[in-house]
């Protein structure tokens, strides 16, 4: 099994020791960038996708045992056609049985419900690893573009992230901590980036063999299962994805991005658009517990295949 699955099986396993490195985090590390950071999504603060019209919730279109199960993954929309999100999670599921749902603060209902196309993941993406952790879905159709349906800003490539970064991630992942309970509404938190040294001591590859990330944390603040993928914006400019850590929603370790400036050629050639350079954001270049958990199981006998 790959440990660094978590947001597919972290309620199973991010409790036990023996799945995660010894060299934890200590309190004191973060302590300076942990000061005022607000919300998180386990126990996070709910918002609208008015405030995140770019954000959307990918989606088993099918049912299991009679039971609707939803929302998985985490998206953004980057075009009128396509949605950048982890690579895992555009793999987990064949095209016709993946929907995406956009313009609705909820992931089970109201907004447009769009099929898919076609999904593109990076032609380096290591499933070790995970290095080039990035994929595009591509819906049937367009997007029709309004005030909760938006693309997202592009980055310029190779902006450099610089630590301490504030960074906004929205979603609808779980709000508890070893809790099969989707959020319904979507929810977010703003955490801050660490250094690449920093987080190499807890995670042997960042930094080594892993090129194309950064990586951020505060305490009991972070990504949990059902924020794979999702954008982590500053000034609503996407720089990063959430793609994986050791245990979940920010305990003692850091979460992984994928580094959307780094990837960004990749990005605009195959979903076809062009970037603009972000106004100055800080980032420097200058239905219920049964359901959540059916999916969770399905997730993880799909990413053991």
């Amino acid at each position: 099994m790959l440990p660094r699955q978590v947001f597919l099986v972290s309620l199973l396993l991010a409790a036990s020791n023996s799945f995660v490195p010894e060299n934890k985090l200590t309190p004191t590390v973060y302590e300076s960038i942990n000061r005022g950071v607000s919300g998180r999504l386990i126990g996070s603060d709910e918002t609208t996708i008015a405030n995140y019209p770019y954000v959307v919730s990918l989606q088993y279109n099918s049912t299991f045992f009679g039971y609707e199960v939803a929302h998985f993954c985490t998206g953004t929309i980057v075009n009128q056609n396509w949605v950048v999100t982890a690579a895992e999670c555009a793999l987990l599921l064949e095209p016709e049985n993946l929907i995406v749902r956009a313009g609705s603060s909820y992931y089970n209902e109201s907004g447009i419900v769009y099929t898919v196309e076609n999904v593109t993941t990076h032609e380096d993406f290591d499933a070790v690893d995970l290095n080039y952790d990035i994929g595009l879905i591509k819906i049937r159709g367009s997007f029709q573009f309004s005030d909760v349906i938006q693309p997202v800003k592009l980055p310029t490539y190779n902006l450099t992230i610089e630590n301490g970064t504030m960074l906004d991630i929205a979603s609808w992942g779980v709000t508890e901590f070893l809790d099969a309970n989707l959020s319904p509404v979507i929810r977010k938190i703003s955490v801050p980036t660490i250094t690449i040294e920093e987080c190499s001591r807890v995670y042997e590859q960042v930094g080594k063999t892993q090129i194309d990330v950064f990586c951020a944390h505060a305490a009991n603040i972070g990504p949990c299962v059902g924020d794979a993928g999702a954008g982590a914006v500053r000034d609503g400019v996407l720089l990063g994805l959430v793609a994986w850590s050791y245990g979940c929603g920010g305990t003692t370790y850091p979460t992984v991005y994928s580094n959307v400036p780094r990837l960004l050629p990749w990005i605009i050639e195959v979903a076809g658009i062009t970037s603009e350079a972000p106004e100055e954001s800080g980032a420097s270049e200058a239905s219920g517990a049964f359901c959540s958990l059916l999916l969770i199981f399905l997730s993880l006998a799909i990413s053991m295949r």
